[in-house]
């Protein structure tokens, strides 16, 4: 780590603000690295993650440019602000710095999937990565069973569509792909004009768009509304 470093991260905790602590500690394993990348025993690991970050910020790989440190600082920042952290021990900092007022608007210049995979084995292992994304998608899918329920359940007198849309049964499964089928079929009409077999499709009106689009499942919903009024009158 060079000198220069060492004091602007110093400086930043005495006169900086919050920001740029965090943003210059960002940094601190970019350089450890940059000196392992100068040594014959560099990681094979280690320089591809460094050519990803420097494709990235479009230099060669060395000391970063005036306009290469501007874009890793908002990268980095971005990086913390979405508030997913590589590890269970590093999740707390993650969170205050997703709590931020201004994290969504730094979310906004989040960098390449790729530099974040870089981002999150410079400062976890890689054990340590695949627990915590293991962690985090059994919750994440736990969170999503259980909203779905709370649908089914809120819907369960009145909701036939939303089970339909949801559900697992035969119907909804047909009532998805017609529906699925239909929408593609009024975005091919409304864009292109074409022949099929003899017959021309001109290209339907592009203001009527959402309502072509509705037009099937309103079909749906009146023709089983009617059905059972229907039914309810033959008893």
């Amino acid at each position: 780590m060079t000198v220069d470093r060492k004091n602007r991260l110093m400086s930043a905790m005495t006169n900086g603000s919050e920001e740029d602590v965090r943003a210059e500690m960002g940094f601190l394993p970019l350089e450890i690295m940059l000196d392992q990348y100068r040594k014959s025993s560099c990681a094979p690991s280690i320089q591809t993650d460094l050519k990803t970050v420097f494709a990235w910020l479009g230099q060669d790989i060395g000391e970063l440019t005036a306009q290469s440190e501007v874009l890793y600082r908002r990268g980095y920042l971005a990086y913390l602000s979405i508030g997913v952290a590589p590890s269970f021990q590093l999740q707390k900092s993650f969170d205050m710095a997703f709590a931020h007022p201004e994290a969504r608007a730094r979310a906004k210049h989040k960098p390449p999937e790729a530099v974040m995979d870089a981002f999150d084995r410079m400062f976890a292992s890689d054990s340590e990565i695949a627990s915590k994304r293991k962690h985090d998608w059994e919750v994440e899918t736990a969170q999503m069973s259980q909203a779905l329920n709370k649908v089914r359940v809120s819907h369960s007198g009145t909701g036939w569509l939303v089970n339909f849309v949801i559900g697992t049964t035969e119907k909804a499964r047909l009532f998805r792909a017609v529906s699925v089928a239909w929408c593609v079929w009024v975005l091919l009409r409304t864009e292109i004009y074409f022949e099929l077999v003899g017959f021309q499709f001109h290209q339907w009106d592009e203001e009527m768009l959402v309502a072509n689009l509705l037009a099937l499942p309103v079909l749906v919903y009146l023709s089983h509304y009617l059905f059972k009024v229907y039914a309810k009158m033959r008893k």
